[in-house]
């Protein structure tokens, strides 16, 4: 399997339009799926510096899975943010937030502001 920034999810746009970034109903072919795309929130220079950042900074974790007895490692890395007290919890794996960094306080401004959402 391949791996690296060309294989993403195209999650940020590569040009914000003119008027600024652009609500649309995006099914993606998932059914009785809503999703919002918001095209532009991020132009296309700003997004590579992210995800550079995002790479580089964000405390990525591996987690394991036991299964039959025979400890397997799950397909993804995983990193958990948030507010103080949001422990989350799947499959036995406990996850408990690290604080908010500067970047990713960041991202979750601009899409607050953007879809109007908090």
């Amino acid at each position: 399997m391949e791996t690296g920034a060309q294989n993403l999810l195209p999650l940020f746009a590569p040009t914000a339009p003119a008027g600024g970034p652009v609500m649309a109903r995006d099914y993606r072919g998932l059914p009785n799926a809503d999703v919002v795309l918001f095209s532009g929130c991020f132009g296309a220079e700003e997004s590579t510096c992210i995800l550079d950042r995002l790479l580089s900074e964000i405390h990525w974790q591996q987690d394991y899975l036991t299964f039959y007895g025979k400890e397997i490692a799950l397909p993804r890395l995983t990193a958990w943010y948030g507010d103080r007290g949001r422990n989350y919890t799947y499959s036995h794996i406990s996850m408990k937030p690290h604080p908010w960094p500067d970047l990713l306080l960041m991202i979750k401004a601009r899409v607050e502001t953007v879809s109007g959402v908090e």
